[in-house]
């Protein structure tokens, strides 16, 4: 061997060294997770590859922050537990020092070291698609629609913002459309409406069962499509004038029978 190989064999040897040392991205999963730190242990999910073609699992990783979309003032937060799949994303420098702080200013590293396994973030939602794609969406066009929902392949809630402009909010239920003409849509099994005061305004469709308790004005079309209920206002503890206010009660009521909204 001549002394150019020589020196190009040492060479490669130490870069080859130094590479195995250096972590950048790796898919891994989540053995435990705390809520409260918003860290978890993390396991890597692709093996160290030997010199001998035998792979080597890799340690855990603790005290890993998890990535959640949001700012200290507001998060959208999805469930983290053991077996979340996601993208394990190395730093290049320590990040203890900056994991003790506020987030405002810099800080100097606590040490030397670059790329190590131990400075790590996790990004949930990296799976192995090609073998274990995204249970089937059953709402909305995934291509299209920004889609929220949680709860795949079961009883599963979601809320849908269509390009068209249209809402949708879905669960088991039932079903509130919001489109883009502001004429809003309720649909399920029942719907119950308890508050002080409750007023709608524009075109409003009820479909399914429907009960009113309360005060109720009404401005514009209104429709029911099925069974209909409203309570009459209750009579005050310390009326003085029963029949006044039984009368007061009946006129309402005939009121809303008018307005197909009791029977």
């Amino acid at each position: 061997m001549s002394v150019v190989d020589a020196i190009d064999t040492r060479v490669n040897a130490h870069i080859e060294a130094f590479a195995n040392c250096l972590y950048t991205a790796l898919p891994g999963r989540v053995e435990s997770y705390n809520a409260k730190t918003q860290t978890a242990s993390i396991y890597p999910a692709v093996d160290v590859y030997e010199k001998d073609f035998s792979s080597t699992p890799y340690s855990i990783i603790t005290d890993v922050p998890v990535c959640i979309l949001g700012t200290p003032d507001s998060v959208i937060s999805v469930p983290i537990k053991k077996g979340t799949s996601g993208l394990i994303v190395w730093s290049q420098r320590s990040i203890d020092n900056w994991q003790a702080q506020s987030g405002v200013g810099n800080v100097a590293p606590e040490s030397f070291r670059k790329h190590d396994l131990t400075d790590a973030f996790f990004i949930p939602g990296a799976w192995p698609s090609k073998a274990n794609p995204v249970k089937k969406i059953t709402i909305g066009n995934p291509s299209e629609d920004v889609i929220v929902t949680n709860g795949l392949g079961g009883s599963n809630s979601s809320v849908v913002l269509k390009k068209n402009g249209e809402i949708l909010i879905k669960n088991a239920g039932g079903t509130l459309t919001i489109p883009a003409s502001g004429a809003t849509t309720l649909q399920g099994t029942t719907f119950s409406a308890t508050h002080t005061s409750h007023t709608l305004t524009g075109l409003v469709n009820l479909v399914g069962a429907t009960a009113v308790t309360g005060p109720l004005t009404v401005s514009g079309n209104f429709g029911v499509n099925g069974a209909a209920a409203v309570s009459p206002p209750t009579l005050p503890a310390d009326a003085t004038n029963d029949a006044t206010c039984y009368a007061l009660a009946n006129a309402i009521k005939d009121l809303l029978i008018d307005y197909g909204l009791a029977n």
